[in-house]
């Protein structure tokens, strides 16, 4: 591990401490005013980023999201914040799962004879390609605690840097499946999605 953190605060010294300098102009003031203490806080990051298991990629979506921060007053940069930040930082600008939820019901309803329909991110048309189509056979309950289950799955994956797969080329479905009844009743919908699709729905009215 020691060797780990040294390799990696050679690596912060080089990329984020000119970030710190420019940014967090006080930060850098205080604990990196000489070589011995840059060298002495760039560890002290570079081991919590080791023990938290930050990815190269989380590194550099964290640098990004520090300089977004700067000036905030609520964020305090430290070595274990900024080691969460970078974790968090590849999830930052995903759609909430209720977005998700809502751009499915929207292509599997109202929507579903729609060619052009585009989904606002690539998380919710993977989704939608693969649990989509089990709105046709699960209760609103089951369908949403299995979209959910997905939607958790990829959050982790895309957090630990990995990449969405691209969109597959599908065949028309013509068999046009029945509706199932909270989507074909919006107006008095049976459970929190399709509530949420007909107020969403009644908004962009």
């Amino acid at each position: 591990m020691q060797l780990r953190v040294a390799e990696v605060t050679e690596k912060l010294t080089a990329e984020l401490l000119p970030v710190l300098t420019l940014y967090y102009p006080i930060f850098a003031a205080q604990h990196c005013n000489n070589p011995v203490n840059i060298q002495a806080v760039l560890g002290q990051f570079a081991e919590r980023m080791v023990i938290e298991g930050v990815t190269r990629k989380g590194f550099y979506a964290g640098i990004e999201q520090l300089k977004k921060r700067a000036g905030a007053s609520a964020f305090i940069l430290n070595p274990q914040a900024f080691a969460e930040l970078c974790k968090t930082a590849l999830t930052a600008n995903l759609p909430s799962l209720q977005d998700v939820m809502f751009e499915i019901i929207q292509r599997r309803g109202v929507e579903r004879y729609n060619t052009q329909y585009q989904f606002s991110h690539e998380l919710s048309r993977l989704i939608n390609e693969r649990k989509g189509a089990m709105i046709y056979q699960l209760t609103s309950i089951e369908f949403e605690k299995a979209i959910k289950s997905e939607y958790d799955s990829w959050a982790k994956r895309i957090a630990a840097g990995e990449q969405l797969p691209e969109a597959r080329a599908c065949l028309a479905d013509h068999t046009k499946p029945d509706l199932p009844e909270y989507l074909k009743n919006p107006v008095e919908p049976t459970c929190r999605i399709a509530k949420l699709a007909a107020q969403r729905s009644q908004g962009k009215a």
